[in-house]
C-alpha cells in the first residue's frame, strides 16, 4: 500500500475515532476535547450555567471590608504562582464529569487545608478524593456534571475523608459510597467554614482577585486559589507572542459556545498580554468592545493562570494563562459563569475535632429514595425531634436507584458528626434522634449508637435494639444523652494565672461523689492537685512559684467513681510570671452596665503609675484612662456608646514597664441597660430612615445595617407588584425595621442587629414572638438566621428562615425555656438574596408574653373555614386529608379524610409554629402552650 495511502487512511481514521468520541459522549451531556484519541481524556461538559449561578444564593461576596478590620497589602507582586506552594497537588486527569469537584476538591480543598497546616499535598496521606464528594452528587453516572459549591456544601456538613482512607484518587467507581465508620470520622477532622464569591468586571475586582491569591486579604503567608466555570467547547488557545512575557506559552484567550467545565485559578501575571484588535499593541485602554465605557473587557494586559483537571498533557503541563478580559466577558462573548470565581474560607483551628457523632449501618435497595437527617429535643419523652437538620447533598435522596453503597447489597457503616447539636445542648440532657425518611421501599439500621468525644473522653450510648427495620414515611430512632455532670467553670480558657498566687478553680456538678483535680499541659496530665475532694464545686489553688511557664496549660475534674463524670478547661490557660501586679476587680465573669460605673482596683508591689485598657476577643479596643497616680483603683463610667458584647477584659498595665499587667481572669460582660420582660417594641417610637435605638444595635463589622420605615419597601412603591411589605405588620401607618436589598446591597450581603439585653427573673413565660416578611421568587430572596444569647454564650442558627414566606407577615416564637438562664439577647442576621426584590422585614418584637392560638394565612385557603383553639383545630366546609408539619417538614399528624366539624387534637404540640397542609396548600398557625 502506498505511502500517502496510509497516511490518509491513518487521518481518515483519527478523525472518525473522534467523530465518535464525540457522539458517544455527547448523549450524556459530556465530550472529550482532545483531537488525539489515544491520548488523556479532555472531558467537558455537565456545569449548567444557570445552576451554577444559582449556587451562589448561600455565598457573601469577599469583600476588602471598610468596615471591618481585615487587612491586605497596599502593594501586590506584579506575578504569583501559587503550584510552586509544596502545599499544591501535582496535575491530574478528571474521571467522568466530575470537573466542578476535581478543582473544588481535588486542587483547591487540598491547597488550602496543606497550606494552614503545613504539609505537602504529594502524598495520599494529604490528598482529598473529589470522588467522595462526586459520587453524591451524580447519581451514580460518570456522565453526570455537579456543581463545586454543593461539594463544598458536603464538606462543609460532613468532612472529607483523605485520600489514603478513601481507597485512592480519582478511582472513576461513580456508584460507590464508602462504607465505615473511621473513615467517616477520620473525614470529620477536614472542614471548611465557608466559600465566597468575586464578581469580576472592574480593575478594582481583579485587584481584590490578586489580593486573595497573594494573601488571601488577611496577611496571610501563602495566597489562596480559586475556581470558575465556563463553556469549554470552542475554547481558543493561543501561543504567547515572542518578546512578551511567558512567550511560547498556552493563553486561553476566549471560551466557547457550550461544554460547561469547571477550572482552577491559582496565580497571575499583570505583563502576560494579547493583541486582540490585531493593531500591533498591547493597552487597556481602547475600547475594544465598542460599548463606549472602559473596564477589564478592554484589557489586553494582565492574566491569571489556569489549572486545569486534564492531566499534563494539556496547556503548559496541565496549565495555561487566562487573559483578565476573559474573566469579565459575558458567557455569551466568551467569558466565565456568571463573572464569578468562588473559593473557600477554613476555620482558624487547623483541626476540627468532632464532640459527638452518630455511627450507624444502613441497608436499603434504592438509596435515592431515602435521607438520612438527625435532631434533638429537650424532652427526654419526645418521639420526634423539636429541631433536625440534613447533611447537604450528602445521603439526600442522591446517589441514584443502587443499594447504600452502589455496587453491593452490603450494608453501609456510616459516622455523622452532629457536633452543632451539642452546641445548642449545652449540659442538659437530650434526646438525639437519626431520621430516616423514605419514599419507597425498606430497609434495615444496625448497630446504632451515639458516641461522645468531649474532653478526650470515647463514651458509647448503644440503641435499644441491635437492629430494626423502617418502611415508607418518616421513622425516629432515639437515644438519650444523659446530662453533663461536672463542668469546669474557672479556669475555661485563656486566662492568665501568675506563679505564687491563690486563685479558685470553680466547677458546676450534679453529682455528689468526691472529685479529683489533675493540671493538664499540652493535653496530658502534668500533676494531680487532689486525688479525692468534696465535691463543693470550688478549690483554692496555691500555683507553686517553680510551676513551669507555659500556656497550654488545662484544669480536669472527675469524678473519683466514674470516669466518664469528667470535664476539663474549654481551652488552654497560661501560666506566668509573678509581675507583681495583679486585677483584683472586675476579675471573674460578671455583667457590667453602660451608663453605669464600677470600680477597677489592683494589687501594686511597686506602687507604679498605671494605664487601663480594654480588650474585646483579645484585640485592643480603647483606652479607659491614660495614667492612674497614686491609687489602686479608678472608677470607671461606662459611656452608653460602649458596644454590647460577651467577650471584654479589662487590663491594667504598669506604664514604667509595659511587660508587668494583669488582665481579667474571665470574660466580662457588658450591656446596654437591660429591658424588664415582658417587652413589646413596635418601632414606632423610632424616627423613620434612622438607625434603631432603645438599646437596640447595629453591628458595624458586617456589611449593611438595618432601617427604620414606614409604609411599602421601596421596591414595592415604585414597582407594580412588587416585592417586599405593604405596610407594618398591623396593616396601619406604624414603622417596622427592615433590610434593603436593592444593589449594591446585593447579593450576599449581611446586616446584622442585636436586641436589648432583656431580663427574664420577673417573668414566668419565657419567650420571644416576633413577626417577619419576606416576600419574593424563591431563587431571589435570601436568608434570616436568629440567634440566642444565654449565660454569655451564642447559640446559633436557633431559627433560619430561608427562601418566599408569601406576601404576609408571619409570627414567629422562639421558646426560652430550655435555655438555663434569666438574661437573653437576639441576633438577627438577614443576608441579601440574589436580586433587587429580597427585602427582610421585622416587627412588632416581644419577649415574655402570653400567646394565643392564631391563624396566620388565613387567605390561602378562603373556602375553608378553620377554627384554632388551645387545645384542637376545628374544620368547616372541607372534606379531605389533613397534615400537621414542623417547619423542617417533620409530618406531626396526620388524618386522610377530614369531614365537616371535624376537630383535630392538638394538645400535644409543644408551643410554636407550624404548617397546617389542606387541600394541597399550606397554612401557617401558632400553637401557644401546653
Amino acid at each position: 500500500m502506498p505511502d500517502f495511502l496510509k497516511n490518509s487512511l491513518s487521518i481518515l481514521l483519527l478523525i472518525l475515532l473522534f467523530g465518535f468520541t464525540k457522539v458517544v459522549m455527547a448523549q450524556s451531556g459530556l465530550i472529550n476535547l482532545n483531537p488525539d484519541p489515544n491520548g488523556e481524556p479532555w472531558i467537558a461538559g455537565g456545569v449548567n450555567e444557570k445552576e451554577w449561578a444559582e449556587s451562589f444564593s448561600d455565598a457573601k461576596e469577599l469583600e476588602l471590608p471598610k468596615r471591618g478590620a481585615l487587612s491586605k497589602r497596599a502593594t501586590l507582586p506584579s506575578s504569583i504562582d501559587n503550584t510552586t506552594h509544596p502545599a499544591f497537588r501535582p496535575i491530574f486527569n478528571q474521571k467522568g464529569g466530575s470537573c466542578a469537584q476535581a478543582s473544588g476538591v481535588g486542587y483547591v480543598f487540598t491547597y488550602e487545608i496543606n497550606c494552614i497546616r503545613g504539609l505537602p499535598s504529594n502524598t495520599l496521606e494529604n490528598q482529598y478524593p473529589y470522588d467522595f464528594t462526586y459520587n453524591f452528587l451524580n447519581s451514580g453516572s460518570g456522565d453526570n456534571g455537579t456543581n463545586t459549591n454543593t461539594g463544598w456544601d458536603i464538606i462543609k456538613a460532613i468532612g472529607v475523608p483523605n485520600a489514603r482512607d478513601y481507597g485512592g484518587f480519582g478511582l472513576g467507581k461513580f456508584k460507590e459510597w464508602v462504607s465505615g465508620y473511621d473513615v467517616y470520622y477520620n473525614g470529620m477532622y477536614n472542614r471548611l467554614k465557608e466559600y465566597f464569591y468575586i464578581f469580576i468586571r472592574k480593575p478594582e475586582d481583579i485587584e481584590k482577585m490578586k489580593q486573595w491569591l497573594v494573601d488571601r486579604a488577611n496577611g496571610s503567608p501563602e495566597g489562596g486559589c480559586l475556581v470558575f466555570s465556563a463553556n469549554a467547547t470552542g475554547e481558543q488557545l493561543v501561543k504567547l507572542a515572542s518578546g512578551t512575557p511567558e512567550a511560547g506559552k498556552t493563553a486561553l484567550v476566549k471560551f466557547g459556545t457550550s461544554g460547561g467545565h469547571s477550572m482552577t485559578i491559582a496565580g497571575y501575571n499583570d505583563q502576560v498580554c494579547y493583541d486582540y484588535n490585531n493593531d500591533g499593541k498591547y493597552t487597556n485602554d481602547i475600547d475594544l468592545n465598542g460599548d463606549n465605557k472602559l473596564d477589564v473587557r478592554d484589557w489586553e494586559i494582565g492574566a491569571a493562570l489556569l489549572v486545569n483537571s486534564w492531566g499534563s498533557s494539556w496547556g503548559n503541563n496541565g496549565k495555561a494563562w487566562i487573559m483578565y478580559k476573559v474573566l469579565a466577558d459575558t458567557s455569551t462573548n466568551g467569558g466565565i459563569y456568571y463573572n464569578s470565581l468562588t473559593g473557600i474560607k477554613l476555620y482558624e483551628d487547623t483541626i476540627i475535632k468532632p464532640n459527638l457523632t452518630f455511627k450507624f449501618s444502613l441497608a436499603h435497595p434504592n438509596r435515592s429514595s431515602i435521607r438520612i437527617r438527625a435532631g434533638y429535643s429537650t424532652n427526654l419523652q419526645a418521639t420526634s425531634p423539636s429541631t433536625s437538620k440534613s447533611f447537604a447533598s450528602a445521603f439526600s435522596f442522591s446517589g441514584g436507584a443502587f443499594p447504600m453503597q452502589g455496587e453491593t447489597n452490603e450494608p453501609i457503616e456510616i459516622g455523622l458528626d452532629i457536633s452543632d447539636l451539642l452546641v445548642k445542648i449545652g449540659d442538659r440532657a437530650a434526646s438525639f434522634f437519626l431520621q430516616i425518611e423514605s419514599k419507597s421501599g425498606s430497609g434495615t439500621i444496625s448497630n446504632f449508637s451515639l458516641i461522645d468525644y468531649t474532653n478526650d473522653q470515647h463514651i458509647e450510648y448503644p440503641y435499644h435494639k441491635s437492629q430494626e427495620d423502617f418502611s415508607n414515611g418518616i421513622t425516629y430512632f432515639k437515644i438519650i444523652k444523659p446530662a453533663v455532670s461536672i463542668k469546669v467553670v474557672s479556669p475555661n480558657g485563656q486566662e492568665k494565672w501568675e506563679r505564687g498566687n491563690t486563685y479558685q478553680i470553680r466547677w458546676n456538678t450534679t453529682i455528689e461523689d468526691n472529685v479529683k483535680i489533675e493540671l493538664l499541659r499540652n493535653g496530658t496530665v502534668f500533676s494531680t492537685l487532689e486525688k479525692s475532694l468534696p465535691n463543693s464545686g470550688a478549690y483554692q489553688w496555691d500555683i507553686p512559684e517553680d510551676l513551669e511557664l507555659d500556656t497550654s496549660y488545662q484544669i480536669c475534674i472527675s469524678s473519683v467513681n466514674d470516669t466518664n463524670s469528667r470535664d476539663k478547661s474549654d481551652l488552654p490557660f497560661s501560666i506566668q510570671r509573678n509581675s507583681a501586679l495583679l486585677l483584683t476587680s472586675p476579675d471573674h465573669q460578671q455583667m457590667l452596665l453602660t451608663g453605669s460605673s464600677v470600680v477597677i482596683s489592683w494589687k501594686d508591689d511597686f506602687n507604679d503609675d498605671v494605664k487601663i485598657e480594654i480588650y474585646r476577643n483579645g484585640v485592643y479596643t480603647q483606652t479607659i484612662t491614660d495614667t492612674v497616680s497614686g491609687s489602686n483603683s479608678y472608677q470607671w463610667v461606662i459611656p452608653d456608646s460602649f458596644a454590647s458584647g460577651f467577650d471584654y477584659r479589662i487590663r491594667v498595665i504598669s506604664i514604667t514597664n509595659e511587660e508587668r499587667f494583669d488582665e481579667s481572669d474571665s470574660n466580662l460582660i457588658i450591656m446596654h441597660q437591660p429591658r424588664t420582660a415582658p417587652y413589646v417594641q413596635d418601632f414606632d417610637a423610632f424616627k423613620e430612615g434612622n438607625k434603631v435605638i432603645d438599646s437596640w444595635e447595629q453591628i458595624v463589622t458586617d456589611d449593611i445595617d438595618w432601617t427604620v420605615i414606614k409604609g411599602p419597601t421601596p421596591f414595592r412603591k415604585t414597582h407594580q407588584g412588587g416585592t417586599g411589605a405593604h405596610s407594618d405588620h398591623s396593616g396601619k401607618d406604624g414603622n417596622y425595621i427592615y433590610v434593603h436589598s436593592s444593589s449594591p446591597n446585593n447579593p450576599g450581603k449581611t446586616a446584622t442587629l442585636l436586641s436589648p439585653l432583656i431580663d427574664f427573673r420577673n417573668s414566668s413565660i419565657k419567650n420571644c414572638v416576633f413577626w417577619v416578611h419576606m416576600f419574593s421568587s424563591e431563587s431571589k430572596m435570601g436568608k434570616l438566621v436568629v440567634d440566642v444569647n444565654a449565660n454569655g454564650i451564642w447559640i446559633d442558627s436557633v431559627l433560619c428562615i430561608s427562601g418566599n414566606q408569601g406576601d404576609n407577615w408571619i409570627q414567629q416564637i422562639l421558646d426560652l425555656s430550655a435555655f438555663n438562664s434569666d438574661f437573653f439577647q437576639i441576633r438577627f442576621r438577614a443576608l441579601t438574596g440574589t436580586g433587587d426584590e429580597s427585602d427582610i422585614c421585622i416587627d412588632d418584637f416581644m419577649a415574655g408574653t402570653e400567646i394565643t392560638s392564631t391563624l396566620v394565612s388565613r387567605h390561602l385557603v378562603p373556602s375553608v373555614r378553620v377554627f384554632f383553639r388551645d387545645k384542637f383545630l376545628q374544620f368547616q366546609n372541607y372534606e379531605g386529608f389533613a397534615r400537621i408539619i414542623s417547619l423542617d417538614g417533620t409530618v406531626l399528624s396526620s388524618v386522610n379524610k377530614v369531614r365537616h366539624n371535624y376537630t383535630m387534637d392538638i394538645s400535644g404540640l409543644r408551643s410554636g409554629t407550624y404548617l397546617l397542609m389542606i387541600d394541597k396548600k399550606v397554612m401557617r398557625f401558632v400553637k401557644s402552650g401546653r
